[in-house]
């Protein structure tokens, strides 16, 4: 992969070759101090040997970066590659001056380029996106669960669960585990192969963590990813129900198992601090608990083209779309767009279509975004829910 430089705007927007990645962990320790010398040992070791890296320069310094950091996933019946935008940043005194518009036109224009569906991110704000084309797909609460919260909310699980932290020999299975469940709860999400888990099981080591395995009379049930640089905290807790068909109320009483058990492994080490819940799941301590609530995953579609591809529809359906796109010029135009049950396809025709949607309202609609559901036809699937994590 080369180096190159590409104008935009006043400045110049610099592509990292893979050896020069090394040269941006300084702006990251500066912008996220909260990150520990630990993880970033993990990640420039590790996620930064394939990512690709975007930044700008004042007097041949580095003063803003941007991370694209490729994912497999899953788009309904379907995979696809896509890219997680993480650590945008620009130093104090360099902010203002279209640095960050710089690097994200040229990432997105490298990513039409490879033909991607669509980009995600975990917005800081989504103010910062939102001129950029991109909709807030997921929100995700935050609880905390202390001694006062556990006591007010505590009832005794009819089974309790067992758990333990996962070693490597555990990552196929629960691979299987995983994909059943998040096909259960969700439309799209990042595919959780083995070198996905094993991925994440480095990352969250990094950070005095790992992943933490239930189980049901024996039987692998559920698990979450854990860390402890500032005490416990969980992500991605989930547990499947005895009857894995099971609705409502058999989810409830398998994440009133799976509180218990969490409260249990961590008994002495109260508050534990919970984000990243499954779509339509909650723990059964959140009456008690303050919860926040952020946005969890800001998407973009990129190549519309790709995108339309992984859509599909009860029967035939038949859309005609005029889009505009001021970042990606090449999605512009009028479309028909056809939808199957085995997929669909778009062609550029001359005709007007009507009212002229923006990449932002387009990327809404095909996400399932509720103001748009009446220019959906009948029976078309949109791609929600959608779940992503800062774990991605």
């Amino acid at each position: 992969m080369k180096a190159y430089k590409r104008k935009t705007d006043a400045f110049y927007a610099e592509k990292l070759s893979p050896g020069e990645h090394g040269q941006t962990r300084m702006i990251w320790k500066e912008i996220f101090p909260e990150d520990t010398e630990a993880y970033l040992d993990d990640y420039y070791a590790g996620t930064a040997l394939q990512n690709e890296i975007y930044v700008t320069r004042a007097d041949k310094e580095i003063v803003s970066a941007l991370h694209l950091n490729p994912y497999d996933v899953r788009m309904g019946e379907s995979k696809a590659k896509a890219h997680f935008i993480v650590a945008v940043s620009v130093l104090p005194g360099y902010r203002r001056q279209g640095r960050m518009r710089a690097m994200l036109c040229d990432a997105l224009k490298d990513l039409y380029e490879k033909e991607e569906p669509f980009t995600f991110l975990t917005p800081a704000s989504e103010d910062i996106y939102l001129p950029f084309g991109f909709y807030t797909a997921a929100k995700q609460a935050f609880v905390t669960i202390d001694q006062r919260v556990y006591a007010a909310g505590q009832r005794m699980a009819e089974e309790p669960l067992y758990c333990r932290l996962a070693e490597e020999q555990d990552l196929p299975e629960l691979s299987e585990l995983s994909r059943r469940i998040l096909a259960k709860r969700c439309m799209v999400c990042t595919d959780r192969s083995i070198s996905y888990l094993k991925h994440c099981q480095r990352e969250q080591k990094a950070m005095e963590g790992g992943i933490l395995l239930f189980y049901r009379k024996q039987r692998l049930c559920g698990y979450c990813f854990t860390g402890e640089e500032f005490g416990p905290e969980i992500w991605e807790a989930a547990v499947l129900p005895e009857d894995e068909d099971a609705e409502g109320i058999g989810w409830e009483k398998a994440n009133r198992q799976l509180a218990d058990a969490l409260c249990r492994y961590y008994a002495g080490k109260l508050p534990i601090r919970v984000k990243g819940f499954l779509p339509g799941t909650k723990l059964p301590y959140q009456a008690h608990a303050k919860e926040e609530e952020k946005p969890a995953a800001m998407v973009r579609i990129v190549h519309l083209l790709s995108f339309v591809k992984q859509m599909r529809a009860e029967g035939r359906a038949e859309l005609r779309l005029a889009v505009k796109d001021p970042i990606l010029p090449e999605n512009n135009g009028t479309f028909c767009i056809v939808f199957t049950p085995e997929g669909s396809s778009a062609i550029r025709i001359g005709e007007a279509a009507g009212d002229i949607f923006t990449i932002e309202e387009v990327t809404a609609m095909f996400f399932g975004a509720e103001k748009y559901a009446d220019v959906l036809p009948a029976g078309v699937k949109a791609m929600a829910p959608v779940y992503f994590t800062e774990l991605a």
